[in-house]
């Protein structure tokens, strides 16, 4: 840690953040160190640097909360570039149980007007920042998608699914060579044995614009996408027919890296569609 930070930062080491009568909620210690050295952030803190600095601010809140915009100033004039000072203000607000704080719960009712004036702060940062998501007072959703995220680039990327180019000779293939109908089966499938059932439990929205980013597909506005429209009615968003090809497809994809799970689950969607064509 820079030396101009160093007062404004406690000095513990992570025995101390990953003791839970130090801090109760290991959950919360754990997904912020993750998030620093592993997740989005990076290389951007030291995890350790980091959970000082923000125990540090976290505790003045608490001992200054008579003195909401005093207090507030000292966050402000922190000697951080304003992309840090951002993401510490996410943090601060995700500690005490996220944003908006109008949702909070009546134990930090006399922090309201401070949390009120970071959330201010926090929200004018230009763009989105995966700290708007990340420091939500529901950020369930995103936990989930996090993980299921590292689950399909650990299963389904680089595999051999027998649908490559006749001329090439690699056995790895890539997700460009599906349709946006098949794309979409193996992710809505995918997410369904996983426990997040498209529209029920996860909205289709965020979904479709994780296809774009694992798939590199430009992405301009979600509602025009033909991934987001087909999502809204997956499975059923093409004619039996059609549907059937494409499961079997898709079906195939996944047996080849032995996600029977989803097979099963296809195999059901396979015969409901049978019966319906033949109705």
């Amino acid at each position: 840690m820079g030396k101009d930070l160093k007062e404004f930062s406690e000095n513990y080491d992570l025995d101390y953040f990953f003791n839970a009568k130090n801090i109760p909620n290991q959950d919360l210690v754990f997904a912020t160190f993750e998030y620093f050295e592993t997740g989005e952030r990076k290389g951007l803190f030291e995890p350790l640097d980091f959970l000082n600095l923000l125990e540090k601010q976290y505790r003045k809140i608490f001992s200054n909360h008579e003195k909401p915009h005093s207090t507030f100033l000292e966050l402000q004039n922190l000697p951080l570039p304003t992309l840090e000072k951002h993401v510490l203000f996410g943090f601060i607000l995700k500690w005490f149980g996220g944003y908006p704080t109008n949702q909070l719960d009546s134990t930090v009712e006399k922090l309201n007007s401070v949390l009120r004036l970071i959330e201010k702060e926090f929200l004018s940062y230009d763009g989105e920042t995966p700290e708007k998501k990340f420091c939500e007072v529901n950020w369930v959703e995103y936990k989930r998608i996090k993980q299921v995220e590292k689950i399909v680039a650990e299963r389904l990327f680089n595999v051999h699914t027998g649908l490559e180019q006749p001329e090439s000779n690699t056995k790895n293939s890539s997700l460009s060579n599906f349709t946006n109908g098949q794309l979409v089966l193996i992710f809505y499938f995918f997410f369904k044995t996983n426990g997040l059932e498209i529209r029920t439990d996860i909205d289709a929205a965020p979904v479709a614009k994780f296809i774009h980013l694992v798939l590199g597909k430009e992405l301009n506005e979600v509602a025009s996408s033909d991934i987001y429209k087909k999502l809204l009615k997956a499975p059923n968003f093409t004619s039996d027919t059609q549907l059937i090809k494409d499961l079997g497809v898709v079906k195939q994809l996944f047996n080849n890296v032995q996600l029977f799970e989803v097979v099963k689950e296809i195999d059901i969607e396979i015969e409901i569609a049978k019966r319906e064509k033949n109705t």
